[in-house]
This record gives C-alpha cells, sequence and structure tokens, in this order.
C-alpha cells in the first residue's frame, strides 16, 4: 500500500478532496484526484503570488544575500517538503520543475554534507537553537530527496543523500 508524504496530505486537502472533521471520508469520482492534483501543481507553479519558483523554494539552501528569506536557519525544510510533495505527484507538469530542484538543491551541499550556515561548528559546547533549526531543516530536505529516489533512482542525489545523513549521525 503507497503512502502519501504529510505535504501531499496537506496538497490534497487543499485541493478539496478531503473534509477535515466529517463522519465520512470523501471519495474522489474516478479521474477527479489527478485533476484536483493537476490544478494544485498549476497553483504552485503558475499562479500568483507567492509562486513557487526554483528561486523561491531554494532559498532556504542557497542563502542568497540578494533574495533574503525569513527562517533560512532551518534551511532546507521547504525545499525538503516541496521536493517531496512533488515527488509523490502525478504530474507530468512538475517533472521537468522537480529534477532542476533536485539539481539545483545538491549544488549547494557543503563539504561536510550539510547544507545552510557553514559557519555553524557542531561541538558540545556550542549546540544551540541555530544548530537544531539547522538539523530539522536538514533532516526535511533527506526526507524529500529520499522521496524523490523512491520515485525516479538517482545515484546523484543517492550519492547527496548519504553525505547528508553521514553528517546528521555525527553533528
Amino acid at each position: 500500500m503507497k503512502t502519501f508524504s504529510p505535504w501531499l496530505a496537506l496538497l490534497i486537502t487543499a485541493a478539496g478532496l478531503s473534509q477535515v472533521g466529517a463522519a465520512q471520508e470523501t471519495v474522489p469520482a474516478p479521474g477527479e484526484l489527478q485533476t484536483r492534483i493537476d490544478l494544485v501543481t498549476q497553483r504552485m507553479l503558475k499562479g500568483a503570488e507567492p509562486r513557487f519558483t526554483p528561486d523561491f523554494v531554494l532559498a532556504d539552501v542557497m542563502l542568497r544575500a540578494d533574495y533574503p528569506r525569513r527562517f533560512t536557519n532551518y534551511s532546507g525544510d521547504l525545499s525538503g517538503r516541496v521536493i517531496g510533495a512533488f515527488a509523490e505527484m502525478p504530474s507530468q507538469d512538475a517533472a521537468a520543475y522537480l529534477d532542476g530542484l533536485v539539481l539545483e538543491a545538491m549544488k549547494h551541499q557543503r563539504a561536510d554534507g550539510r547544507f545552510g550556515a557553514e559557519s555553524l561548528k557542531f561541538e558540545p559546547s556550542a549546540i544551540g537553537s541555530e544548530h537544531m533549526a539547522l538539523l530539522w531543516g536538514n533532516g526535511r530536505l533527506l526526507v524529500g530527496f529520499m522521496e524523490y529516489c523512491a520515485n525516479k533512482p538517482d545515484p546523484s542525489v543517492l550519492k547527496s543523500s548519504v553525505r547528508l545523513g553521514d553528517f546528521l549521525l555525527v553533528a
């Protein structure tokens, strides 16, 4: 039995296929689920602001000074969630977008395997909330990479994931 990521479940709910708190489950008509997923995909990729452009999604791993973003200390959180959701969405429209996100995200991996602030030192005496935020976001990005690989195995993504996992194990 295939399970969906929590992010995809949120997208399905936003598409109107779930009734929160309802006594009965809403069962979509044949083809309606795909139609709704396509509508949400189009909204995310081509809708009004905020659009889920690669710059917007990957700002948490790119850390560009010319593209400031709130909560960049959770490096990989948003990008991992979007990668995971699109990896689970059966949509041809999103395939090239998703591949591009993953390839661009991997370019920002640090030498020690992490994504985000390289200035943080992971020493027992220095661990604080900024470290925990980075670990949280990096863990979510790892989940997104694994969801991607479950649907489209890619040796380069697996290699990047192993490096990230190794960082998380020693941090």
